[in-house]
């Protein structure tokens, strides 16, 4: 069993974001409830909790959370964890529920906030209680204007494939060109579609290919936080470990004697966005290395205290980056080659600055111009990826990451765990298993970069565009409804007759 959080912040100025499951495991007897010395039936239970959630208390959300957990769950967090939680839930502002559905004994609640975000909550249930608790916030996949993929109950792979095939024909795009990009989809450890669509090259009527590589945006994260569990592993550095240890020259010696490596792979450490006014005025040529991005941040007062609050930065990953070059003595993208990208056969990704010619790369495409008019958008992004986001990679490649990430190949299990939200490595109970199964989904999105993969461990979709839209997001859950049709079993309907 598994207690999940699955968070995702809206793109700041319409740039790099980045969404990910984080996942602790549980287990256990049921606790009581705070009003029952019986269970009640899990139809009731979930929708208690959801009227509980739309009161927008959230003194009452973490107590109805503190009765309905299990006490290995509920310890796997300090109070102030789940109270933090609980405000998240509580800063809704109501909550409309759209649907709910039940798979297994996970209900799955799709709806929308008072703020007019798109919600889903992922609810493991068992005799009226909660083993587990998903959350995914943020903006809602913008409609494709067409159904999704048609497929029946138990549909065989060839009849997916079929399906995958017209659904994408049928995709529009920007100014009548359809969908751009390379799609994969994989059952376990085997591809069973892939496509590619769309041109990597309008000027030079180049088409994509498998075999070309895509901006990643955010996704390259959770590259970034690999790197660090991997130096964790070896002893290297802590989370624990303030960034004084690690950059005693950081230009502000008051936040770095207080922030940690795990507030930076967090999101708490109450650093800023990279994204400011200073970075589109600048020479983008001037963003090579992490350390390039600190005048645009370094100086500027915190957020929040360091773990008192979250806020999407992308400025702590450029952090992250220069401690990774400090400890490995190697430039950032070098040091990923080495620790990432080479031991789970990542052969064609990489980091390719905007000045050096390289191919199989696609051309990013937007429309978020000043004119309205599809350009290239090479005038808006940094000239080359950085620990915020933005290596280039194909979909084979993605999901070799994520094979090789599930089977223990890049960190061993208990950092593995622990990069994803879960326990520091020593203070995990009970057995592990042998691949890991934790559902886990990151995108990332920029001007002419969309970018999805989510993987429950059972499947992959990967979904990686070159223009704005159709957004890779809205694509990829098209397709993961229609791989969770053919999962059902088919229905016999008896007509009376002997």
């Amino acid at each position: 069993m598994s207690i999940e959080i699955y968070s995702a912040v809206k793109p700041h100025q319409g740039l790099m974001w980045l969404c990910l499951w984080v996942a602790m495991t549980v287990g256990g007897s049921l606790p009581s409830t705070a009003n029952s010395d019986s269970p009640g039936s899990d139809e009731t239970s979930v929708l208690a909790f959801v009227q509980v959630i739309d009161g927008g208390d959230a003194e009452a959300i973490y107590e109805h959370m503190e009765a309905s957990f299990t006490p290995e769950a509920w310890q796997r967090r300090e109070p102030e964890s789940w109270r933090t939680i609980a405000a998240d839930l509580a800063s809704f502002g109501g909550l409309t529920v759209d649907g709910i559905d039940v798979d297994d004994g996970v209900f799955s609640i799709s709806g929308s906030t008072g703020r007019g975000d798109s919600v889903g909550l992922r609810l493991p249930m068992s005799q009226g209680r909660f083993n587990g608790l998903g959350l995914r916030l943020g903006p809602a996949p913008r409609r494709l204007g067409v159904a999704d993929p048609e497929v029946e109950p138990g549909a065989s792979d060839e009849a997916l494939r079929s399906a995958f095939i017209d659904f994408l024909a049928s995709v529009p795009g920007p100014q009548g060109k359809g969908f751009s990009g390379s799609v994969l989809v994989a059952r376990g450890q085997e591809v069973i579609f892939e496509q590619a669509l769309g041109m990597a090259s309008i000027r030079w009527q180049v088409p994509n290919r498998l075999d070309t590589r895509f901006d990643l945006g955010s996704i390259n994260k959770l590259f970034t936080q690999v790197a660090i569990a991997r130096l964790a592993a070896e002893g290297k550095l802590s989370g624990s470990d303030t960034l004084a240890k690690h950059l005693p020259d950081y230009p502000s010696s008051e936040v770095a004697g207080k922030v940690t490596i795990e507030q930076l792979m967090r999101h708490t450490s109450g650093l800023g966005d990279i994204f400011v006014p200073e970075f589109f005025q600048a020479s983008k040529a001037r963003f090579r290395r992490p350390a390039d991005f600190f005048p645009l941040f370094a100086h500027q007062p915190l957020l929040f205290e360091p773990g008192e609050g979250r806020s999407y930065s992308n400025a702590g990953y450029q952090v992250l980056g220069a401690v990774i070059e400090r400890i490995t003595g190697e430039p950032y993208a070098q040091a990923m080659k080495r620790l990432v990208f080479e031991p789970a056969g990542m052969s064609s990704t990489g980091f390719f600055a905007a000045d050096d010619p390289q191919p199989d790369i696609a051309v990013g495409y937007t429309l978020q111009g000043t004119d309205g008019a599809l350009r290239n958008n090479l005038f808006r992004l940094p000239i080359i990826g950085s620990p915020a986001g933005s290596s280039f990679a194909t979909a084979r490649d993605l999901w070799r990451f994520d094979q090789a990430f599930r089977d223990f190949r890049l960190v061993p299990a208990p950092y593995s765990r622990w990069m994803l939200g879960g326990p520091a490595p020593g203070e995990a109970k009970g057995e592990s298993e042998p691949r890991l199964t934790t559902p886990i989904g990151v995108a990332g999105g920029a001007p002419g970069v969309s970018a999805v993969m989510e993987s429950d461990g059972e499947h992959t979709v990967i979904v990686l565009s070159n223009f704005d839209e159709p957004g890779a997001e809205a694509v990829g859950s098209a397709l993961r409804r229609a791989l969770k049709k053919s999962r059902l079993e088919k229905t016999v309907v008896s007509d009376g007759g002997s």
